[in-house]
């Protein structure tokens, strides 16, 4: 993942990324990328050799932070949906159903269901109000 961050003094202090299954995620004052719903895994396992690292240039773009992260064993192989650049950058919650201003989930049902209800009648001007 190369990022250019052209307005930023980048040290190992001010620089966080994390891996988390499918989503990754960098900060960087006052920079935030956060992909998710990534086709695969990710790993991030110093034991196995294959940790994620990020190498900083200052003279690249006028600042480029290139992270390399590895995929899971199990999901080598070409990652097809990286170009849909507003699905990855999609929260839990528009997965969840909050999405183009309609509240629904993956199935299309409503995230919201009313299950039952009862009408209830306010009179208007109510005498029994205190009025101070």
């Amino acid at each position: 993942v190369t990022i250019r961050v052209p307005h930023v003094r980048v040290s190992a202090s001010t620089l966080e990324i994390v891996i988390d299954d499918d989503a990754f995620h960098f900060f960087s004052s006052p920079y935030l990328l956060r992909l998710s719903n990534l086709p695969g895994r990710l790993v991030d396992d110093a034991e196995s050799g294959r940790e994620a690292k990020a190498v900083y240039d200052p003279s690249r773009d006028n600042g480029t932070v290139t992270v390399t992260i590895h995929k899971a064993p199990e999901d080598v192989g070409q990652w097809d949906g990286l170009d849909l650049v507003g699905r990855l950058m999609m929260t839990s919650q528009a997965d969840a159903g909050v999405t183009n201003g309609r509240d629904s989930n993956a199935s299309g049902r409503p995230a919201i269901e009313v299950l039952s209800s009862e009408d209830v009648h306010v009179p208007h001007g109510n005498d029994n109000v205190d009025k101070h």
